[in-house]
């Protein structure tokens, strides 16, 4: 069973694509058989999804490269410029943070909900925090290849459920172009990977998230 989980379905029987002309081992019929492996083609492309997800039938993976009408190619993680995100309800406020790049160098600011408690507004540290160029890219490529964001949903949603919690992570990338996704009391397959990410930040500023 593969240790990656299908970001549409979040059933872990995924399969690895592999490319080009194989040579055909028993190894590799086995492992075509049970569907541990599958055949992508010699046909290779800057795109190429890396799994397939044997439940739901979708692709995922690879690059974040898409191909534009006039056939360049646009590289989400070279033109992220600021990620946004936020969590919460009515009751007790959004907590915000916010990453940047830009000339000056990449940051980033946790903003605090309505609710801290005592010893986290003591100790918050909720201004501008400098980032490493470093950093910033590990955040990036975690974002697109390890929860594998360009395969989620826009919105999810339990109608319900009436206030509770909700989420929001909006990425803006060179020149107009946005990705936004959002949840009200429902969460994509790796939420908890989200959270985990975005944890250390906030745990830096004195905020729990």
């Amino acid at each position: 069973m593969s240790k990656v989980r299908c970001p549409k379905c979040g059933n872990r029987n995924v399969a690895e694509y592999l490319w080009g002309m194989p040579a055909f081992t028993k190894k590799l019929e086995e492992e075509l058989e049970v569907g541990h492996v599958v055949l992508g083609g010699c046909m290779i492309t800057e795109s190429d999804p890396k799994y397939h997800c044997n439940n739901c039938k979708k692709d995922f993976g690879g690059p974040p490269i898409k191909m534009n009408k006039d056939g360049s190619l646009f590289d989400y993680a070279i033109e992220t410029r600021n990620i946004s995100f936020y969590v919460g309800g009515f009751f007790g406020g959004y907590i915000n943070l916010c990453f940047e790049k830009d000339e000056n160098g990449c940051h980033y600011e946790v903003k605090p909900g309505l609710a801290m408690d005592e010893y986290n507004f003591e100790n918050n540290r909720t201004g501008k925090q400098e980032l490493s160029i470093e950093e910033w890219n590990k955040l990036i490529n975690k974002i697109y290849n390890k929860i594998f964001l360009l395969s989620w949903k826009k919105k999810y949603n339990n109608s319900d459920i009436l206030d509770g919690e909700q989420w929001g992570l909006e990425i803006k990338l060179e020149g107009k172009r946005q990705l936004n996704y959002y949840g009200s009391n429902a969460y994509p397959v790796y939420w908890r990977e989200l959270i985990n990410l975005f944890h250390p930040y906030a745990k830096n500023a004195g905020v729990t998230l």
